[in-house]
């Protein structure tokens, strides 16, 4: 393969990746235009439906429900990883790992992984603009 071709071929892709993060750019304005519309008529919505004493609305052109989400986050790691380990709740925990302190463990230990995990790699071409 001639260096003219290698050339060409990274040429294409950096085009590709630019018209691409372009779209993407435009597109993003657009999503926060419609979300931000959307916002609002959900607020009017609750607003109504507040008022009302109602969960929910139903028309010719969809309904429109309270929904409850819940969330959790921690506000206090220390706190909470004691509160764990003190009660047995693992089950609190995410299952994963954390890779960067898998890869310490194995770089620690000739290469061994830590009882139950996979580990790998993946090898992809990357593209740089010059």
């Amino acid at each position: 393969m001639s260096t003219i071709e290698v050339g060409r071929l990274i040429k294409a892709y950096v085009s590709c990746r630019d018209a691409l993060n372009d779209r993407r750019r435009d597109f993003k304005v657009i999503e926060d235009k419609y979300k931000s519309d959307m916002e609002v008529f959900a607020n009017k919505l609750m607003e109504l439906a507040k008022e009302m004493g109602v969960d929910s609305f139903k028309s010719e052109y969809g309904t429109a429900f309270k929904k409850v989400t819940d969330y959790v986050s921690v506000a206090d790691w220390d706190l909470f990883s004691k509160f764990v380990i003190d009660n047995d709740m693992t089950q609190m925990l995410p299952k994963n790992a954390n890779k960067t302190a898998v890869k310490e463990y194995m770089t620690e230990n000739n290469n061994q992984l830590p009882p139950g995990i996979e580990y790998g790699s993946k090898v992809e071409m990357q593209v740089r603009r010059s």
